[in-house]
């Protein structure tokens, strides 16, 4: 969604909350290296699916619960203090459509294998 569908989807109540879903949202900024290799473009001149997937660095907002003005500021002191090496590609706002919290009880002896064995 672009920043202005964003903004009108604001909960009257919860700046961090979409009015629409009623659930949470939030804003990703995604840098890409500014020197590419050729191979990192498609015969269009865009970049391929693989250099999205394994080139971008993607900066998180440092908490869910920020007003709109907080974020406006976030944003700029990110552009600001940029990686050296870096260019902003995206600014993606994104939000919850729908929120599902399952409780997942631990497997005592799974975690005595630990993570890697799973069989």
């Amino acid at each position: 969604s672009n920043r202005t569908d964003w903004i009108n989807d604001t909960h009257p109540d919860c700046d961090f909350k979409s009015k629409k879903y009623n659930n949470l949202r939030g804003i990703i900024i995604e840098l890409m290296p500014i020197k590419l290799n050729d191979s990192d473009y498609n015969e269009k001149g865009f970049y391929t699916d693989m250099t999205l997937w394994t080139k971008t660095k993607c900066i998180y907002q440092p908490k869910i619960d920020m007003s709109l003005q907080e974020l406006d500021i976030w944003v700029l002191e990110q552009i600001e203090s940029m990686e050296y090496g870096y260019k902003l590609n995206a600014i993606i706002y994104w939000r919850l459509i729908e929120q599902n919290c399952t409780l997942i009880i631990r497997d005592k002896i799974r975690f005595q294998w630990g993570f890697g064995r799973l069989f």
